[in-house]
């Protein structure tokens, strides 16, 4: 049981931190390929505008995806547990 446990609450913390790794990195992404659109521009760097706008575009729709998803997925899994609640309640007023 105490090594179960453990396994759990290490697994929890793992996730946890591989959960603020991958938001953080793929909210920041977007911010780097920004900071160096703005150097391009300063500079007058025109050859790397259309390389920089493009990766601005595709970190910023990956961003908006990823995004888009992680709503989506909790309003799913609201509804599967708001229907698992109902059905439990359901189940305890026909004993």
């Amino acid at each position: 049981n105490t090594t179960t446990n453990t396994t759990t609450t290490n697994n929890n913390n793992s996730n946890a931190f591989d959960s603020k790794f991958f938001w953080s990195v793929l909210y920041a992404a977007p911010l780097l390929w920004t900071l160096s659109f703005v150097a391009a521009i300063l500079f007058l760097k025109v050859e790397a505008f259309v390389t920089l706008t493009c990766a601005l575009v595709l970190s910023g729709s990956n961003v908006y995806g990823y995004y888009e998803c992680s709503v989506e997925q909790r309003e799913k899994w609201n509804r599967w547990m708001s229907r698992g609640a109902e059905m439990g309640v359901v189940g305890a007023m026909m004993r």
